[in-house]
């Protein structure tokens, strides 16, 4: 009888271990939600310039519709690489812009560490090809469970004063995750910058094979990240220079 319960006890630890790890899986789809507060945004972003009576009219216009806006990303990956879109479409002028200006996709060389992103600036396509930006990941005890997965905490400092929160699952060990956000030994599935009033947290994951095709790379607007944001300062020198700079942080991912 002790023999049969213990026979009993293996095959159901057996059992629940495989159910685990079906699970686990190195390539496949995650659909992400990302939403932004866009007026408490704008009001920090554009504080030093709220007296113009052109911003005084678009915070105004803001403050009345409705602030969340929410966006659609798709994330596809491997253990090599993965592929993330955004379908947003681009912003129609500078201060909008300055709130928030999508990527229409972005490319990651996980082997190589290296990045390609894409984004339409004032009617003009630039593509970004650069190392991937690295960020410092401090991680803690606390967990969430994300569409059934079991995710753990990481607080990081992205670009040296940008905090992130993210919730990143072993059970997808593959270090991946919305936009550039990646670097954790699992894919991020819930994503926080509380002081950028932004969220993304998944909402649908396929673990499947799938086939990772490029975004177009011919636009003439080839360039580092570097050039790309000195482009952007150029840009944006209408607005308070302290404001500029810690907005093309973000406008980095």
């Amino acid at each position: 009888m002790k023999y049969l319960i213990y026979l009993l006890v293996l095959f159901f630890q057996f059992k629940n271990g495989l159910a685990q790890n079906k699970k686990i899986a190195f390539s496949g789809e995650i659909s992400y939600e990302k939403k932004i507060n866009r007026y408490p945004r704008a009001n920090r972003i554009l504080y030093n310039q709220k007296e113009r009576y052109d911003i005084a009219n678009y915070l105004s216009e803001l403050k009345k519709a409705d602030q969340f806006e929410v966006q659609k990303l798709k994330l596809l990956f491997s253990k090599e690489e993965s592929l993330m879109t955004n379908n947003t479409g681009e912003r129609n002028g500078v201060v909008d812009m300055a709130i928030d200006a999508p990527l229409s996709f972005y490319y990651r060389d996980i082997v190589k560490d290296s990045m390609t992103f894409g984004r339409t600036v004032l009617g003009e396509e630039f593509l970004v090809q650069d190392r991937a930006l690295p960020i410092v990941w401090k991680y803690t005890d606390e967990k969430m469970n994300i569409l059934g997965y079991e995710c753990k905490r990481a607080n990081g400092l992205y670009r040296d004063s940008i905090y992130v929160v993210a919730f990143y699952t072993n059970q997808i060990p593959v270090s991946i995750g919305p936009d550039s956000f990646n670097g954790l030994p699992g894919a991020i599935l819930g994503l926080s910058l509380p002081h950028e009033n932004i969220s993304v947290f998944a909402t649908e994951v396929l673990l499947k094979p799938v086939v990772i095709i490029k975004e177009k790379t011919n636009v003439k607007n080839k360039m580092t990240l570097h050039t790309y944001l000195s482009l952007l300062e150029k840009s944006f020198a209408q607005f308070d220079r302290i404001r500029i700079n810690e907005n093309l942080k973000t406008l980095s991912y």
